[in-house]
């Protein structure tokens, strides 16, 4: 019995393990293929394509900016303080719709109050003063009318009364001493008494010139000092009194301008419109002042702006590097995130000469103020929104296009990943460089080919060389930065292998090492045996890559050639050029409108400096002006092009030299 439930127990138990270890063989498998599966997936996940396409192309500048009103009311602090500032007290909300005479802002009146009182006390003090002083000039005025109406007639009737008596003494003298002459004369007066009556007629003539003299000195000199005293004083009293009255006057108006400040403590609407904060931040760091309670406001200092709902503008600030392709009157779609993304029209109003004050951490990039005036503006809109501003710069029809994160720059050289065919044959297809991708019976490989273009609007590339429509380039080119590198390097090794390799045996002897030494213009390989890693004594491409890889140099040089002009051709008809004519004309009209920045149909001394490459760009100048018409500037590119051509590299010249293929 016992026996045989063992037995049982024992069967069971086995057939468990096996279960057991076919579930774990079959999880494996499935983790193994799910794996492999993912591992695939990401693989195929790892490169993303987009079709090049031909389509209208918008040459566009896209900067972000600020909204605000080109007409606005600034409401300022008209209060004066000592102790740098007024306190805010209370201030109406932002956005607050207000009439004309409503209340905005109310300050602290308390310091004013305590000056206020102060000053009463001041003003009081100089009228009493001044009062005193103009009292002083009146007792002045009356003591000089009381000496000329009073003591000088005084004086002078009392000598004029003394001058009668004297007159009447010297009368009697004279007539006694006449009388005494007569007297002596019969003997009846001694010579004694004689003597007498003619001494006392001098002393009353002698009293009689005193009175005279003391009369005429009185009138004409005591007279005259007192009056130039009492006008002295009358001078002095009249100065005293000017100043105390200036000083008072300077008190009032002190008094005055106090209560005139108390008065402007209490802000009120000049007109209608919306309230906006004068808000502001320091550019270099420093503190920033936010309008609220109890935050001090300096006198001139913004407090509120009153902007104009019909006047709005945006201000955008634009990079050096693309400034040159705005003018005034372009067209700009303007785009507001805070109205659901609604798309405005507006027109560039004004672009600065001049850049905007750069900041302490980033003083070497130059930005220039420009504002586009938005044309009919909503009424949701407001100040101080921020917008994104699309400046139309110029359009190409039926223009090749490419996404921006499509191009991969290095070394001033731009590249793509396109995908190609698997094709076990080419090198380029091999698993040290393409690789080969994707599902059986749709395997893929990408290779990397140079690009040029002529403008970029933030989101497409305008190309004009490298690709065409049907491509497939790669979205994510970085995405596989290893396979992306050694592309770009084994092109490059390529591309100079082709220039040096003379005998085309895909491979450099050490004369053409020499050769290429010498034309690149310094020691490219400067051990050929520390190149030459396998020592068969001459260096192949993957070499060449190799050294390209450690040393960074792209091993390339521009090569010129000047297309010379048969004079004596035989028939006037034949042109050679006249292959090259036609996609010139097409690649000159449309970058023209970009490398022409005054649109007067030529370009300029100072438009052919500011290309990418002037020295090349002087060579189109055929007949020595000092300008460069649109003939001549497509004639130069048909030259290239053909130059081009006979030297293997395409019939495409692209705009490379010229300055019409930079990125803006």
């Amino acid at each position: 019995m016992n026996t045989r439930h063992y037995t049982v127990r024992n069967g069971n138990a086995t057939i468990i393990l096996v279960v057991i270890a076919c579930l774990v063989v079959a999880l494996g498998y499935y983790a193994y293929a799910s794996m492999k599966s993912a591992f695939t997936q990401d693989k195929l996940a790892s490169f993303q394509f987009r079709e090049v396409e031909n389509g209208l192309f918008k040459h566009t500048v896209i900067e972000s900016g600020v909204i605000e009103s080109s007409q606005n009311i600034d409401i300022v602090c008209n209060v004066r303080s000592r102790a740098g500032g007024v306190q805010i007290i209370w201030v109406i909300e932002e956005g607050t719709q207000v009439q004309k005479g409503d209340k905005l802002v109310e300050l602290d009146t308390t310091t004013l109050e305590d000056s206020l009182q102060q000053q009463q006390l001041i003003m009081n003090r100089a009228n009493s003063t001044k009062i005193s002083a103009a009292a002083a000039v009146r007792r002045a005025e009356i003591a000089r009318q009381e000496y000329l109406e009073g003591t000088f007639k005084q004086n002078e009737q009392i000598i004029e009364s003394n001058i009668l008596i004297a007159k009447q003494n010297l009368s009697t003298a004279l007539d006694k001493a006449a009388f005494s002459e007569r007297l002596a004369a019969k003997g009846f007066v001694t010579q004694q008494q004689l003597q007498a009556d003619r001494f006392a007629v001098k002393r009353a003539n002698l009293d009689m010139s005193l009175k005279e003299n003391e009369l005429r000195t009185l009138r004409e000199i005591t007279k005259q000092k007192m009056l130039v005293g009492f006008d002295a004083d009358i001078e002095t009293a009249k100065a005293s009194m000017q100043a105390e009255e200036k000083n008072y006057i300077e008190e009032e108006k002190q008094l005055a301008e106090i209560k005139e400040q108390i008065e402007n403590c209490m802000v009120y609407a000049p007109d209608d419109g919306q309230v906006v904060y004068a808000n502001q931040q320091s550019s270099r760091g420093g503190s920033e002042f936010i309008v609220e309670a109890g935050a001090t406001v300096r006198e001139r200092q913004s407090i509120i702006k009153l902007p104009d709902p019909e006047q709005m503008q945006v201000k955008a600030k634009v990079n050096e590097g693309r400034i040159a392709f705005i003018r005034k009157g372009q067209r700009v779609a303007v785009t507001v995130g805070a109205l659901e993304g609604q798309v405005l029209q507006g027109v560039v109003s004004k672009v600065n000469k001049y850049p905007e004050a750069s900041s302490w951490f980033n003083s070497e990039v130059k930005e220039f103020a420009t504002y586009i005036k938005i044309l009919n503006p909503p009424e949701a809109i407001r100040t101080g929104l921020t917008a994104e501003v699309e400046m139309l710069v110029n359009t190409m029809a039926n223009q090749t296009m490419i996404p921006v994160q499509t191009l991969h720059e290095d070394q001033g050289q731009a590249f793509c990943l396109i995908k190609r065919t698997y094709d076990p044959k080419n090198p380029l297809h091999s698993q040290e460089l393409g690789g080969k991708h994707g599902d059986i019976d749709a395997e893929f490989s990408v290779e990397v080919v140079p690009v040029e273009y002529a403008a970029s609007n933030n989101k497409f590339l305008a190309i004009t060389s490298g690709l065409k429509a049907g491509d497939m380039v790669v979205m994510n080119p970085r995405s596989e930065e290893d396979i992306l590198n050694r592309l770009v390097i084994n092109y490059r090794a390529r591309k100079a292998m082709d220039e040096f390799d003379t005998n085309k045996n895909g491979a450099l002897s050490q004369d053409e090492v020499h050769t290429m030494n010498g034309r690149l213009g310094f020691e490219g390989i400067t051990s050929f045996n520390h190149v030459d890693k396998n020592s068969d004594g001459k260096i192949d491409v993957d070499e060449l890559g190799n050294l390209i890889e450690q040393t960074q140099e792209p091993l390339e040089i521009k090569i010129e050639k000047e297309i010379p002009i048969e004079e004596d051709a035989e028939e006037e008809d034949e042109d050679p050029l006249a292959e090259f004519k036609e996609q010139a004309e097409t690649m000159v009209g449309r970058m023209w409108p970009r490398i022409d920045a005054n649109g007067d149909g030529k370009l300029d001394a100072e438009e052919i400096s500011s290309s990418r490459d002037p020295a090349s760009m002087k060579k189109a100048d055929t007949d020595n002006d000092g300008e460069i018409s649109k003939e001549e500037f497509i004639t130069s590119m048909a030259k290239r092009m053909k130059a081009n051509a006979e030297s293997g590299g395409g019939g495409s010249g692209g705009s490379g030299g010229f300055g019409g293929g930079g990125r803006q």
